[in-house]
């Protein structure tokens, strides 16, 4: 039974990761919750989802603009080993509640059609950066700050879903070496990240063929629908369990 909670976990998230380029670890997560403790299943995610970004970026890589976005890259070394001690020192469920009541706050504005003017975006990349790397290293959701912001700009699918999933990669290679400084791999959390690749793999796959039916427009709407369940998933999850 934990098995198959967990495999229908990654497969959905896959697809919805697989459409949006963000979000597997927010749908993962509380439902693994559910049978696993915390501190199992986080190392365990980031290995998975660490699979599910290459096959993405992979598929989407035509869409990289690298000029674009590498400020977030360094932004991010400073976040992750942040969110790692964060995780070390505070409960989970806090972060995801803080995490939710942000997400919602910011999604609700993007909604309404409130844009925050953006002059210098290159700058601006670098707090995204630093607060995105600071929840991947706690709780392996780093996307809802750049999807927002990218929302916010209103970048285009492709760029979108390609730049999103390069700095998913960037980062979740980065919170593995991270991870394994802190001793928080073991044997079983290595197996089972084995044993949930294939399901995540057939999740991925469906949502990338959805994606290529979406038009700008639906794209955009799909991902602001999405970031607003992010929020509201974390902040219920997080609330429940504390």
């Amino acid at each position: 039974m934990v098995y198959l909670i967990n495999f229908l976990a990654v497969m959905f998230s896959g697809l919805v990761q697989g459409v949006s380029g963000f979000g597997f670890v927010i749908f993962a997560l509380p439902i693994m919750l559910l049978v696993l403790p915390s501190k199992t299943v986080i190392p365990i995610i980031v290995i998975v989802a660490l699979v599910n970004t290459l096959i993405i970026l992979v598929e989407c890589r035509a869409g990289l603009n690298l000029k674009k976005i590498w400020p977030l890259l360094p932004a991010s070394l400073i976040g992750v080993p942040l969110g790692t001690l964060i995780l070390t020192k505070v409960s989970v469920n806090v972060i995801q509640v803080f995490v939710g009541l942000v997400t919602i706050t910011f999604a609700a504005l993007v909604a309404k059609g409130i844009k925050i003017p953006v002059k210098r975006e290159k700058l601006s990349l670098v707090p995204v950066g630093v607060f995105s790397g600071l929840l991947n290293g706690s709780i392996s959701m780093g996307g809802p700050p750049i999807a927002l912001f990218f929302s916010n700009q209103e970048t285009k699918k492709k760029e979108f879903r390609a730049n999103l999933i390069f700095f998913f990669f960037f980062t979740n290679v980065i919170t593995i070496i991270s991870f394994y400084f802190a001793r928080l791999f073991t044997r079983e959390t290595i197996l089972n990240s084995f044993y949930l690749i294939p399901p995540m793999i057939i999740g991925t796959l469906i949502g990338i063929a959805l994606v290529k039916k979406l038009n700008e427009n639906l794209f955009r709407k799909i991902v602001l629908y999405i970031t607003v369940v992010i929020g509201f998933v974390a902040l219920i999850s997080g609330v429940a369990l504390i």
